[in-house]
């Protein structure tokens, strides 16, 4: 039984390592989308405001 644990403790380490690896590039490619989101509702909520002044 020692051994698998050591064994599953073995495959989790390994499964962390792997996604230390592959979460940049995961969050690279949502980044840019998410910015230019963050970007239009930023002029959006801008230009309600000044809608809204002017009424």
């Amino acid at each position: 039984m020692i051994e698998l644990e050591d064994f599953e403790r073995e495959g989790a380490i390994a499964s962390l390592k792997a996604a230390q690896q592959v979460n940049p590039v995961a969050l690279d490619a949502i980044r840019e989308p998410l910015a230019s989101s963050l970007v239009s509702l930023s002029v959006l909520r801008k230009c309600l405001t000044v809608r809204h002044s002017r009424i």
